[in-house]
């Protein structure tokens, strides 16, 4: 390499854990086939969409390679004759919009490869794994190390690679993590090795540091003992064998979850605080907090994954996080991250906004600990502190915390702590963006176009009480509906539901009419020849 030649560093744009939504809106005849017209959309900007055209036959790959997870996916059959009639094209559209709906919903298949590439071609196409030779290269400069296999992606990120390595001096295995560099990275190559030469120095009983790390200029590796017992993911989902089986393997399946009993709960939460509290201590934090990332043998817990927060990698809660208005600081989302992973042990699913309800059902031990974390009603000021949480009850009888050791130089310390604005800086942009999709979404839900004029929606009761009473009166109402008041000055584009209710019904006025000059003119306008002749049979 010149002398002259700049160290440059790159890093991914796109945010795979953006959840990605897709519609099909129509299909086409194509060569004598049917192609289906999908519009998909990324996150919550309406810009940001495309759209794809896939036949049956590209839905029947894609059901092929997600065969291996186990999950009944709602696939419709295959039929050879007549599958060009419009009627069987209508009803086999509503099959496949039901079957993307269902891998969609689930975060483990709607975070393969090959579905990513099913409706996003334009970005993951291009995706390729490094492999045994291109991640032997990258050791290079390691002798004592061998790369003995690739292992298969034994997380739920799409990126992350597996290896198993091994020393040539001791025969010891390792587990080696290729980890590519995200969107949220914003130190320099040389800054990121500094920093991680104080992580790998790091001593805490509730923490496993890395044995070696090295940055590169598109990502970093990271190398840490081969561990059988695995993650508290695996033992939520009950695998026997963490290391020989895929992700989509393991834990596309939600039928295999099963809840923790509370006490133990309670005494692997106590450990996350002791660790999460000693890192916050030193200008740092963890921000990937998920169950996947928290190895669990012989009841201590050992947190891992603390160095993504440098290398750019959106956490695995990211889209509750930026649902979430309690969220202040950076330190926040771990705490925040701590309280969906109780729900998540305790009730053995993830935790959704709607589920709020639950929380007054769990257990009288842990219910202050999620009330005080998830319920956002009851939170005035933001997310408690670590050291508040460590003050409950249920951990009074924790045990003491071992001495520990993070030596960090102070430029170090700032540049984790810029790089943990930035990113937090970018949550709260997409939580602004989340915010107004949802105010959008609920005024659209109020308004109909007619005659390309916005109307509010109201139910026929309040309508015809709004019409009456706008004809008693002169002027319109100054106000749309109860608690909403109406412009001082409605554009064109926008009308109220009187004016609208006034337009559609005209105002009737009814006549007053005098009494006595009603039964005069019907006295002076009476004629026999209009009575109508009876007969009395009685004679």
């Amino acid at each position: 390499m010149s002398i002259f030649e700049k160290h440059s560093s790159s890093k991914l744009t796109v945010d795979d854990s953006c959840q990605l939504k897709a519609v099909i809106i129509n299909s086409e005849p194509s060569n004598g086939h049917t192609e289906y017209i999908i519009r998909v959309h990324r996150g919550f900007e309406s810009e940001n969409a495309w759209h794809v055209h896939r036949r049956y036959n590209d839905f029947h790959a894609l059901h092929k390679e997600l065969s291996v997870a186990g999950v009944s996916l709602p696939l419709p059959p295959k039929k050879m004759i007549g599958n060009m009639d419009r009627n069987f094209i209508l009803q086999r559209l509503d099959g496949l919009q039901s079957y993307l709906n269902t891998v969609l919903s689930n975060a483990i298949l709607a975070n393969q490869k090959a579905v990513k590439i099913f409706l996003e071609p334009h970005t993951y196409s291009s995706v390729k794994e490094l492999g045994v030779t291109q991640m032997s290269l990258k050791l290079r400069g390691e002798s004592d190390l061998k790369v003995v296999k690739q292992l298969p992606h034994l997380g739920r990120r799409l990126r992350k690679e597996f290896y198993l390595v091994q020393s040539n001096l001791s025969k010891e295995e390792f587990i080696l993590t290729w980890t590519p560099f995200g969107p949220d990275k914003y130190l320099d190559q040389r800054k990121i090795s500094t920093i991680m030469k104080s992580f790998c120095g790091l001593q805490h009983a509730n923490i496993a540091p890395p044995t070696k790390a090295g940055v590169g200029v598109d990502g970093a590796w990271v190398l840490r003992p081969s561990r059988s017992s695995g993650t508290l993911l695996d033992m939520v989902y009950d695998v026997k064998a963490p290391l020989t089986q895929s992700a989509i393997k393991k834990y596309a399946n939600f039928g295999l979850r099963r809840p923790m009993d509370s006490n133990e709960i309670i005494h692997i939460v106590s450990q996350i605080l002791e660790a999460l509290m000693f890192l916050h201590s030193k200008g740092t934090f963890h921000g990937h907090l998920h169950l996947g990332n928290i190895l669990y043998e012989g009841g201590t817990v050992h947190l891992v994954d603390y160095e993504n927060q440098i290398f750019g990698v959106p956490s695995y809660y990211r889209e509750q996080l930026i649902k979430s208005r309690q969220i202040k600081s950076i330190c926040d989302v771990d705490v925040y991250c701590l309280g969906l992973i109780i729900y998540e042990l305790l009730y053995g699913k993830e935790y959704d906004v709607c589920d709020q309800k639950e929380l007054s059902c769990c257990p009288t031990t842990l219910r202050p600990l999620l009330e005080a974390i998830l319920v956002e009603d009851g939170i005035k000021n933001g997310l408690p502190e670590i050291t508040h949480l460590l003050n409950l009850e249920i951990f009074k009888y924790r045990p003491q915390a071992l001495p520990a050791r993070l030596k960090m130089s102070d430029p170090s310390r700032q540049d984790v702590a810029l790089n943990g604005h930035k990113t937090f800086e970018r949550l709260k942009v997409d939580h602004m963006k989340f915010r107004k999709h949802n105010r959008t979404s609920k005024l659209n839900e109020m308004l109909r176009e007619d005659n390309g004029k916005f109307v509010l929606l109201y139910d026929t009761k309040k309508a015809c009480s709004k019409s009456s009473s706008c004809s008693d009166s002169d002027h319109p109402r100054s106000e749309v509906s109860d608690g909403v008041e109406s412009s001082r000055t409605p554009t064109p584009s926008v009308i109220s539901e009187s004016v609208a209710v006034s337009e559609e019904v005209p105002p009737t006025v009814p006549a007053v009419v005098d009494g006595r000059s009603a039964l005069l003119g019907a006295i002076s306008g009476f004629d026999k020849k209009n009575l109508k002749k009876v007969t009395n049979s009685s004679r």
